[in-house]
């Protein structure tokens, strides 16, 4: 777990901005001015606290496991601090809805590109709000299964099944030329890949 830990003296204007900043990141408080996340994207941090000018004016560090010391394990911490039934919920709802896009033709000519279109464009912003939610935290604290990790498979078979007629309709609209439009293909599916 990464524990970050303002140092005395901090203004309290600098010392809210950091924590909504790490809020938002998915940092939880643990005590007065301590917030802790057990997996956080470095580059992330290092970006709020550079742009912040709070590079010097924290203390951040990765905790040991508390299990030989008899203390709470990390699982019971995230249990308290990290509410998952909503975005459990939101997963469950989406999955209802997008249920039905499993039995989408596997020939892409079946159904027009503007509709293509619209189908992945709809699924990644449907997904994309409940992920923005998601405090995405490692697998091993997760409740298991983890229906995100269903979510995600729904997302991505559903997302390469409709790239080419979807990068199809936007080539054809925005007018962009082979080469273009190979680059931009190439990028769009490296995405969702394990």
């Amino acid at each position: 777990m990464l524990i970050v830990l303002p140092a005395n003296g901090v203004p309290p204007q600098l010392r809210a901005s950091l924590r909504r900043e790490l809020e938002w990141q998915g940092l939880r408080q643990l005590a007065p001015n301590l917030l802790g996340h057990p997996q956080i994207d470095r580059a992330a941090l290092e970006e709020i606290l550079d742009r912040l000018n709070a590079c010097t004016k924290v203390v951040a560090c990765q905790v040991v496991k508390s299990a030989d010391l008899g203390t709470p394990s990390l699982c019971d911490l995230v249990k308290g601090l990290w509410d998952l039934s909503t975005v459990i919920n939101r997963y469950r709802a989406f999955l209802r809805r997008c249920s039905t896009l499993r039995q989408l033709p596997d020939e892409p000519e079946v159904i027009a590109l503007q509709e293509w279109f619209m189908i992945r464009t709809l699924l990644i912003h449907a997904f994309r709000r409940i992920v923005l939610h998601d405090p995405l935290l490692p697998v091993e604290l997760l409740p298991d299964p983890w229906i995100g990790a269903e979510a995600y498979t729904l997302v991505s078979k559903i997302y390469r099944q409709s790239l080419s007629g979807s990068e199809a309709h936007l080539n054809a609209t925005l007018g962009s030329t082979p080469r273009e439009a190979r680059n931009a293909g190439r990028q769009l599916r490296k995405r969702f890949r394990r």
